[in-house]
């Protein structure tokens, strides 16, 4: 009861929102009105960056490739430190983009990011053996191909950005191996618990780099004493 009592009440401000507003045209439940996105670099990788260039690389992105929808908000997560030190991992930004379009009124971004995939499945070659998607309403399947384009998109837009700004850094596709595909499967899986159940977090990544540690450690040990031995 108590959580029917809590989605009436959404459901309530969502109404009152939608009449004070006076959106033009009634949204169904397939409308997206509110589309967050991030970007990281992964963190094996070491990327040590200002916040500035995350906010104007990814702000940035979607002024060049989506002009007709206001963001309404980008933040900087660059509080995730390694341990009891002062070492950030993990930093990124997220930014959240009003869906609905400023010249037409119409509530059509995710329609306009499947009309920008298609162009890239059209013109990039690791995409030659994709489908288009269709725009109106996407599979599972498709909206991963979706993300795919946008991501080749990002890549091109963040290596321009690099060289613009003199960074010695260029960002590279992953192969596209059946060992990869399986992992990002399991991560995708995995995002559906809460963070601390994850076999994919920081812990476990701790956990891993003890381990390895532990073994070099192991290793310098019998070096040690067979060089003591000799």
């Amino acid at each position: 009861s108590r959580k029917a009592q809590k989605l009436a009440s959404v459901q309530n401000y969502i109404d009152l929102h939608n009449s004070i507003i006076q959106t033009e045209k009634p949204l169904d439940g397939r409308k997206s009105v509110i589309q967050e996105a991030f970007f990281k670099f992964p963190m094996h990788n070491q990327i040590d960056l200002p916040p500035e260039f995350y906010i104007t690389a990814i702000q940035e992105f979607y002024a060049q490739h989506f002009p007709d929808y206001n963001v309404i908000m980008t933040v900087y997560h660059g509080d995730e430190l390694e341990g009891k030190g002062k070492k950030k991992i993990g930093d990124h930004p997220h930014i959240f983009i009003d869906c609905k379009n400023k010249r037409t009124g119409e509530y059509d971004l995710t329609e306009q990011q499947a009309m920008l995939a298609n162009k890239v499945i059209e013109t990039v070659d690791f995409f030659k053996d994709y489908d288009p998607v269709n725009t109106q309403k996407q599979t599972y399947q498709e909206s991963q191909i979706i993300g795919e384009a946008l991501q080749e998109l990002f890549y091109q837009h963040i290596n321009q950005k690099f060289i613009m700004e003199n960074i010695p850094i260029f960002a590279i596709r992953l192969e596209a191996t059946e060992e990869n595909r399986e992992l990002r499967k399991k991560i995708r899986l995995e995002s559906k618990k809460p963070k601390e159940d994850r076999a994919f977090n920081l812990y476990t990544l701790k956990e891993e780099q003890l381990e390895e540690i532990e073994k070099k450690l192991e290793g310098a040990e019998k070096e040690i004493k067979k060089t003591v031995e000799n």
